[in-house]
């Protein structure tokens, strides 16, 4: 082989994706499992290791991440009425594309035929217990229950959901009074700079993904044959009924009678952004792109693209909330085990706190939807398993978070009667 033909095949390797690895994991896993059957659970402790990994720096990132997110969205503030009817959105919009998750998943029910059990001596094994155990629970004793009375406590034992408590109550808290004095605003540069540190961490443990992915799912198809896999198929057909649902009926509706307007033009204005979501698989790489056609072909003025564009590409996750009710429903599937009605709205508040948390997190939604299964108390291993089809999922996801950011800055411009009509049902589109 020749030098330049070498230095080509080089190039196009470095080229893979976390995503794509992923998938060559997964792939690779479940033809070593279908090949060697039970004989494959010899490298499982090659899975267990990775998971040990992952969780070592993850009760950290979900307090420094959370955070420093908070602590960014409070820098809309000046222009509070934009800045708040966004965050409004971004809210609303959040729960609702995890209420369409929800449905999506009880309709299809993917993982019901897995029938797997929890192994008593594994350490979400309590956790699950309790989980299960508590149906007849109260929303406000949950709720009570979320708010730790020591929160050094809570991340010495990796009690989840308090952290996150923790982490927003601290992030509101500093974001209000960074400005008074310098010991604050350094207090968080520090914070933003421990959260680099860590999602440096994140990301080398990353890099070892695509191998413990491969044992992990090799031992459960080595184990349960072609039920896993058809399971992971059923996760995907549900996993986008659920996001085009919430982008035609949520959506649409938004355009339609939020804001009197075509939802035909609408497409046709923002068909560069959904090319280059597709292309990019990243929110944050169609800012340009987003920007100029939400300024010129949807007619949203200069400033509230300027102010919000980038907020939304890194907060407003439609397609990852949906993600994340997707894990915790398809678990419940997968190990029998039902949710109570306060549980499902706990996982609808997860969805909403755990679509801001992944933004800047380097394969934010395994991360997340990895601390989602331990609030809830189930095993994080079915996230590993769906990891593999990740790249599949980040098309529907990356689209529909774009377009749910230019919905959202069309909606605030024309409920502010700033929305120019004209540009927007102009042929002209850049």
């Amino acid at each position: 082989m020749s030098e330049p033909v070498k230095e080509e095949a080089k190039k196009t390797r470095r080229k893979l994706n976390l995503s794509t690895k992923f998938l060559i994991g997964m792939v690779l896993g479940a033809i070593v499992g279908l090949i060697f059957k039970e004989k494959v659970s010899m490298i499982a402790f090659i899975g267990d290791m990775f998971m040990r990994l992952l969780r070592m720096c993850m009760f950290p990132m979900v307090l420094l991440s959370i955070i420093t997110a908070i602590a960014q969205v409070a820098d809309i503030g000046r222009l509070k009425k934009v800045g708040g009817m966004f965050i409004a959105y971004v809210i609303c919009g959040s729960a609702i594309a995890g209420i369409f998750g929800a449905i999506s998943f009880y309709a299809i029910r993917p993982g019901s035929n897995l029938h797997w059990t929890i192994d008593a001596t594994s350490e979400g094994a309590t956790a699950a217990a309790e989980a299960a155990g508590s149906v007849g629970t109260t929303l406000i004793n949950n709720i009570v229950n979320w708010i730790p009375s020591n929160p050094f406590e809570s991340l010495s034992t990796g009690t989840l959901v308090q952290i996150v408590f923790f982490a927003i109550f601290f992030g509101i808290v500093l974001a209000v009074i960074r400005d008074q004095e310098p010991t604050t605003k350094l207090a968080l540069q520090c914070i933003s700079g421990l959260n680099n540190v860590i999602l440096g961490m994140i990301n080398a443990v990353l890099q070892v993904a695509p191998i413990g992915i491969f044992a992990m799912v090799a031992n459960m198809v080595g184990t349960t044959g072609f039920d896993a896999i058809s399971a992971v198929g059923g996760f995907m057909i549900a996993y986008y009924i659920g996001i085009v649902a919430f982008f035609f009926i949520v959506l649409m509706s938004v355009i339609k009678f939020g804001c009197k307007l075509s939802p035909i033009r609408y497409i046709r204005n923002v068909f560069p952004v959904i090319i280059t979501a597709l292309s990019t698989l990243s929110s944050a790489g169609t800012i340009p792109v987003t920007s100029e056609a939400t300024k010129k072909n949807l007619g949203v003025p200069s400033d509230i693209v300027d102010l919000l564009v980038a907020p939304a590409a890194t907060i407003n996750m439609n397609g990852a909330a949906v993600e994340q009710v997707a894990y915790i429903i398809f678990a419940s599937f997968c190990y029998d085990i039902k949710l109570s009605i306060p549980q499902l709205i706990l996982s609808v508040i997860l969805c909403v706190v755990m679509s801001i948390g992944a933004a800047g997190v380097p394969g934010g939604g395994v991360i997340m939807g990895t601390i989602c299964m331990g609030i809830m108390g189930f095993p994080d291993q079915v996230v590993l398993l769906i990891a593999g089809v990740y790249t599949i999922m980040d098309f529907g996801a990356t689209v529909v978070n774009v377009l749910g950011d230019t919905v959202g800055m069309t909606f605030i411009a024309s409920k502010l009667g700033e929305l120019d009509r004209d540009v927007y049902n102009s042929d002209n589109v850049v």
